[in-house]
């Protein structure tokens, strides 16, 4: 009830209310925590930008306790940060859906609290195999992505430019030269397609020590991209992953038809379009954080891109949905292990490449410039 109370004004609004009662539904249902609103003031200046040379600004980092760190009780996961090869540059999903502002406040202490529900449910996947860095931003409002906003670009472009400049201080201060992977989910997978085709496609030395993107939760397309293509096995790197989860036999996403979508299997790693059964899932995790569930759903691509799964006899306590149709909210939670291993076999195989590549130029010098 406060929650409709909440949106009384909202509903006066042109919005219509098939759009109210479709952001009720993403507030219910994909945030992870009971959120506060407040009329929103089309004429607010955005907050000012985070200071990312202080940890307060970072939702995880490897050497300060967070909710990256967390593992389930009894699954028989470690947090291996300390000893990991390789880092995560993770990008949360929006949690800030009305306030007063089109981007959220940085330094709102509560909106940290909320930011670091996804970062238990989705970063914590990567603690196995790499140092999780996950930096808070000044995310858009969830009303940009539904509300006919004139400035919506510049909403969207204040929140990529601290995505980016987070990525930025991370190469300079604290990646040296280590291999990465980059992971995101929904508005922050549309910044992180941002920053690999400004930065991943462009500047060679990066490159090279890119392994992988996850970037789930959003609809891509081939040519969104100018040399980065999807990755179609479990071990191949230096390519990117995505999926929309939705119920068997749907066409549209968040209303929306999709045509040609990028899609890969999160249970073969695979773009092929055959059914891959639930004895394949290896586990899903609930929002709860509690156990892990084996089994769960299967998974198929569908023929327009997006990632089908038939619905698990499951409360929606545990695995809450957007509605009987989007499965937005837990693309990552219902392949949660399978996710945690892929990281773990793609990490392996960029340093097998790697090490083969280095033995390769070793022997070429030494036939060249033999021993005297």
């Amino acid at each position: 009830m406060e929650i409709l109370i909440a949106f009384i004004p909202f509903l006066k609004s042109s919005i219509t209310y098939s759009v109210y009662f479709f952001v009720l539904m993403q507030l219910i249902t994909s945030c992870y925590a009971p959120l506060r609103f407040e009329k929103a003031n089309p004429l607010a200046p955005a907050p000012g930008p985070p200071d990312y040379s202080q940890s307060k600004y970072w939702l995880a980092l490897p050497d300060k306790r967070d909710s990256a760190d967390l593992v389930i009780e009894n699954s028989g996961f470690e947090d291996l940060q300390a000893t990991a090869r390789a880092d995560v540059f993770y990008v949360h999903p929006t949690t800030y859906i009305y306030g007063k502002a089109w981007n959220s406040n940085i330094n709102d202490p509560q909106g940290a609290i909320i930011e670091s529900y996804p970062v238990k449910s989705q970063a914590s996947i990567f603690n196995g195999s790499c140092k999780v860095y996950a930096p808070r931003y000044r995310q858009a409002e969830f009303l940009t992505y539904v509300a006919f906003y004139k400035r919506q670009h510049q909403v969207f472009s204040i929140a990529y430019n601290d995505v980016k400049n987070a990525f930025l201080y991370y190469l300079n201060h604290y990646n040296n030269g280590r291999p990465f992977v980059i992971a995101a989910h929904s508005q922050g997978s549309d910044h992180a397609i941002r920053l690999c085709k400004e930065l991943i496609e462009k500047d060679s030395s990066l490159r090279k020590r890119f392994i992988v993107a996850y970037l789930v939760g959003s609809v891509i397309s081939e040519s969104d991209f100018e040399n980065l293509v999807p990755c179609d096995s479990a071990g191949q790197t230096d390519c990117y992953v995505t999926w929309n989860t939705t119920r068997w036999g749907e066409v549209t996403f968040f209303g929306k038809p999709v045509i040609n979508a990028v899609c890969v299997n999160p249970l073969s790693w695979k773009r092929s379009t055959e059914t891959i059964a639930s004895e394949k899932n290896s586990g899903s995790v609930s929002t709860r954080f509690v156990k892990v569930d084996k089994g769960l759903t299967d998974a198929k691509i569908s023929p327009n891109g997006l990632l089908w799964v038939h619905k698990p006899k499951r409360t929606r306590k545990e695995y809450p949905r957007i509605n009987k149709r989007n499965y937005h909210s837990l693309d990552y939670n219902w392949f949660y292990v399978n996710v945690r291993e892929n990281v773990q076999q793609r990490v392996d195989s960029y340093f097998l490449q790697r090490d083969t590549v280095d033995r390769s130029i070793t022997k070429r010098k030494t036939e060249f410039y033999p021993a005297k």
